[in-house]
């Protein structure tokens, strides 16, 4: 395992509004011609961006990033099909928030990870309150390694972890990120869905307006054949996870987390 010291980027500021603290969304989406590597970026229009993620239009693409990028998202797909798909970035932005509140950017360890094993990458927030996470990973040829846990370590921690399973003929490395709201007094909970459904799905929902979504992730047993092509925010208030093939029966141990803020 290869190590690297942490990296810190401050996000863009962009003009925060007077009125009450709340979440917005944004998403962009791109047609992805077969066998092309695109990359896809979403901004804020407004606010702080503290999380966001993916839309895909089928499962065949192969995801190397979904990150931050900025005051906004990024998500780099190729499309590993024989027909044209969409890929959709989308990103979660706090409106309202106290002044001086920013958000930094910590990337964890870089791992990598041999043919047929699997690893983690985890990113800290040493100061602040995490309030998402993201990942990249390696893409070779049409193939990268199967994501299935990209969530909070502990339901109130301050640790982000990625996990991965290589189940492709080459090493690949993987890298976590941890995005940490910084100049507010604040608590996060993470809310974790029931089962993964017959159709491939499950969600969670923050108590809102209580609670801001910020941002989410899921969890699945790693030897489980399982791609996750939907893993974003729903009407700002919740978060959706589809994944493929969808189970016979609902699986338990595959769910969705949202994280959810609490502004003191």
């Amino acid at each position: 395992m290869r190590k690297i010291l942490p990296v810190v980027i401050v996000s863009l500021l962009a003009p925060l509004s007077a009125m009450a603290a709340d979440t917005v969304s944004n998403s962009t989406v791109v047609l992805v011609a077969p066998g092309v590597n695109q990359t896809v970026n979403v901004s804020c229009p407004s606010g702080l961006a503290v999380g966001g993620g993916i839309i895909l239009s089928d499962p065949s693409f192969a995801v190397s990033k979904s990150a931050m990028n900025g005051n906004g998202w990024q998500v780099i797909a190729k499309n590993t099909g024989s027909s044209s798909q969409s890929v959709w970035a989308t990103v979660n932005c706090l409106t309202g928030a106290p002044a001086g509140a920013y958000v930094t950017s910590i990337q964890g360890n870089w791992v990598n990870v041999n043919p047929n094993s699997y690893a983690s990458s985890t990113a800290t927030c040493s100061t602040g309150v995490l309030v998402s996470g993201g990942y990249t990973t390696a893409l070779s040829g049409s193939s990268v390694m199967r994501i299935y846990n990209d969530s909070r370590t502990t339901t109130t921690g301050n640790t982000w972890q990625v996990s991965a399973q290589n189940t492709t003929s080459a090493a690949k490395s993987v890298t976590s990120f941890a995005y940490c709201l910084q100049g507010t007094n604040a608590t996060m909970a993470q809310k974790t869905s029931i089962a993964l459904d017959v159709s491939g799905y499950a969600g969670v929902s923050c108590n809102y307006p209580t609670e801001l979504l910020m941002g989410g992730g899921y969890v699945f047993p790693r030897t489980t054949g399982y791609t996750v092509y939907a893993s974003h925010s729903e009407k700002n208030t919740a978060w959706f996870v589809a994944m493929s093939p969808p189970p016979a029966s609902s699986d338990p141990n595959a769910r969705a987390y949202a994280e959810c803020l609490t502004l003191h």
